[in-house]
């Protein structure tokens, strides 16, 4: 069953945890005065998963794996802690065609099988319940959070036409994409979808768990990212 939470974030014990789910089951978590679900701290907490929240006006991050702030994508995702510290992925373009989302991009690679990517409709879009800038938190994007659950696809899977490696440059906050998968999928335009709105994902592995929100991607006005692709 879906439920509200508000007023304290939530915290996630030593895993494997389930928050949220498909269908109805996700959570409505909003207007908490930090986090809105901060998971472990320096306890190495793993696997927790996050599916199909909505996430929005909490006073930090959406979600925050370790407790302290923005966690930059790093090489090779190398870096370990909480969620192994997950990668989140990186949306380059979206375009809608024949009421279809093509949805470009980068994905954390998943040791035993697909990676899940999870759509959503940022709070910092017109209308939402958010401000752009409200979750830069210092770096020169905002960084989720997920207000409006769209869609999810699977990295790897059947459905992806790219089975290059990608590689985008580094940019002004950190974030380092070496050893990422690009993706290319196509999947039917989610109902909530609003041409213009900024969209944000997270990156979901069994092993791992789930990612913080990454940075917005804004259909149709903002710059596409150059994603360098090398097939293997």
């Amino acid at each position: 069953m879906a439920m509200a939470i508000a007023a304290s974030p939530l915290l996630a014990p030593s895993g494997p945890n389930l928050i949220g789910g498909s269908g109805s089951a996700g959570n409505l978590i909003a207007y908490n005065s930090g986090d809105g679900i901060t998971v472990g701290g320096t306890d190495g907490t793993k696997a927790t998963s996050m599916l199909g929240n909505k996430i929005y006006a909490n006073g930090k991050l959406g979600i925050d794996l370790g407790g302290n702030g923005i966690t930059v994508n790093d090489a090779n995702d190398a870096d370990t802690g909480t969620n192994d510290l997950l990668n989140f992925p990186i949306l380059a373009n979206i375009t809608e065609s024949g009421g279809n989302l093509i949805i470009k991009g980068c994905a954390p690679a998943g040791i035993a099988g697909a990676t899940t990517v999870e759509l959503f409709e940022a709070d910092v879009s017109a209308g939402g319940k958010a401000t752009p800038g409200d979750n830069k938190f210092g770096k020169s994007k905002d960084y989720g959070e997920g207000q409006t659950y769209l869609a999810s696809f699977e990295e790897g899977s059947a459905s992806d036409t790219d089975t290059a490696t990608c590689a985008i440059a580094t940019d002004a906050d950190g974030n380092n994409h070496t050893g990422m998968n690009a993706f290319t999928v196509t999947i039917p335009t989610p109902a909530g979808f609003v041409t213009g709105d900024s969209m944000t994902a997270t990156a979901t592995l069994s092993n791992s768990g789930t990612s913080e929100f990454s940075p917005l991607f804004c259909c149709w006005k903002c710059t596409m990212l150059p994603v360098k692709s090398t097939k293997t």
